[in-house]
Parts: C-alpha cells; sequence; structure tokens
C-alpha cells in the first residue's frame, strides 16, 4: 500500500487515501476474523473429541471459514495477470 501511494505522490486526494486506508484495515481485520474462526472450530471439534459433536458441526465450521476466506478477505489479483477478457 505504501509503494502505491508514494507512486501517486501528490496527485492523491484526501479521499483516495481515506478509502485505500479503509480498505487495506478492513482486508487486515477480516484475515484475522478468518483466523480466530478457524481456530474457534478446531478447538470445539477437539474439546468434544470424547462425545458425538452435533450434527453437521465440522461442515458447518468448514463452510464458514471458507466463505470468510475466499469472499470477504479474497487475495489480491497478481500485479502481472492479465485483465479479464471481455465479449
Amino acid at each position: 500500500m505504501g509503494a502505491l501511494r508514494d507512486s501517486i505522490g501528490i496527485r492523491e486526494d484526501r479521499f483516495f487515501a481515506t478509502v485505500f486506508l479503509g480498505a487495506g484495515l478492513l482486508y487486515v481485520t477480516m484475515l484475522f476474523v478468518f483466523g480466530a474462526t478457524a481456530k474457534a472450530f478446531v478447538v470445539t471439534i477437539d474439546a468434544l473429541k470424547g462425545s458425538i459433536p452435533p450434527t453437521g458441526l465440522s461442515s458447518y465450521g468448514r463452510h464458514l471459514t471458507i466463505s470468510l476466506l475466499t469472499e470477504y478477505a479474497p487475495l489480491p489479483a497478481p500485479a502481472h495477470a492479465p485483465p479479464p477478457l471481455t465479449v
């Protein structure tokens, strides 16, 4: 983020800077939420190892953590990727 802002330099307006910083902070926050959610489900499954876990608990946890990672905090596109084709 810093390299991109540095290359824009003086032409950067305050609104763009605010939105850019907010998006970066939101991305990092969602990565922490993903990690905490994944850890919570792993700890819950380990705690219920002696008993039968509720039906669908592991599939719900897997679906929730994958959704958080892929929908709310997707990986940024690489800089060398070509633009998508439009028809």
